[in-house]
């Protein structure tokens, strides 16, 4: 039976601790020029159009037709969410809550996540309830993150299931509950959550499942979050075919190429990894796994925007 969370190595197979907080912008497919675009935008808004001084917002925020400018992305933002759009608000939120054209406030993030998820925007729901739960300050409120992930998961949000899953895995304002945990589990995994189908393969390796042979849905599980582009489950796969328990042949070849597509999909701490694999096979399999790890990097690239669903059921299914 395969139980991954046995790892010597430094990279294992862990039940994150809820830390998916995704960075959701509204993007508008711009029909006529950039120019063009930019200075319509810019008129609307200066009207006071609330949608248009959201869309010129984003525009300085990510240098589309104009100099990046996070100070006038969230000028306009301001202005539009004092008029109570949800969206606005939302992106104030992610502007203060990483800093981004002012100091970092967690407090004010709160503030203007809070108004947008009053609305039911569900993506300002997930970093609400994600925030309240993650951060390390003043504001940690188990029981608020636990109120606004619920709410979220309830729109059939993969993110917030997950980390609900994670909430009653560590016990954070709650009881440690493994069934309610599994349930948010399976029901996010449904759906197609790469992050949930790492936090259960996770979850049972450590032989928190409820039936004997869940141990053996933990390779399957990890395989198919990894195939999604999810890097944390990449990691782990590499890990293991680096060094297990003897659930599955070492396989150096197979490890090198799941560390070289972590690294392309943005995970530094690979290299090391990388190197010491390296060192351990000869000529000929060094060029067969890099041979490998240009087709897996091809095949199993994370996705451009925050995406928990990022490939369809067929091409990354889990059986």
């Amino acid at each position: 039976m395969v139980n991954l969370s046995k790892k010597k190595t430094t990279v294992t197979i862990t039940i994150l601790l809820v830390i998916m907080s995704f960075c959701f912008l509204y993007y508008k497919v711009i029909k006529k020029s950039v120019e063009d675009d930019i200075e319509h935008l810019a008129m609307l808004a200066e009207q006071g159009n609330a949608e248009a001084q959201t869309d010129l917002g984003l525009a300085y925020g990510n240098g589309n037709g104009v100099k990046k400018d996070y100070e006038k992305a969230m000028y306009w933002y301001k202005k539009s969410a004092t008029q109570g759009y949800a969206q606005a608000q939302f992106n104030l939120g992610l502007y203060y809550e990483h800093g981004w054209g002012a100091a970092k406030n967690i407090q004010t993030a709160i503030k203007w996540y809070t108004k947008a998820a009053e609305q039911k925007m569900v993506n300002a729901q997930v970093n609400l309830g994600t925030l309240y739960v993650t951060t390390t300050g003043a504001e940690r409120n188990y029981l608020e993150g636990k109120k606004w992930l619920l709410r979220a998961a309830e729109q059939n949000n993969t993110v917030a299931m997950n980390n609900l899953g994670q909430m009653y895995v560590h016990g954070l304002g709650t009881e440690k509950d493994n069934a309610q945990a599994e349930k948010w589990y399976l029901r996010a995994v449904a759906l197609g959550s790469m992050s949930a189908r790492n936090s259960l393969g996770a979850f049972y390796g450590k032989g928190l499942g409820s039936h004997p042979e869940d141990l053996e849905k933990v390779l399957p599980l990890v395989e198919a979050s990894a195939c999604q582009g999810y890097v944390q489950a990449q990691m782990n796969l590499a890990s293991f075919y680096m060094e297990n328990d003897g659930e599955a042949p070492i396989d150096y070849k197979k490890s090198y190429a799941w560390y070289y597509t972590a690294y392309i999909n943005g995970s530094l701490n690979s290299q090391d990894e990388l190197n010491l694999l390296t060192s351990k096979m000869s000529g000929k399999e060094l060029v067969v796994a890099k041979e490998m790890a240009a087709e897996y990097s091809h095949k199993y690239r994370a996705s451009p925007v925050e995406d928990d669903i990022y490939k369809s059921q067929t091409e990354c299914r889990y059986p």
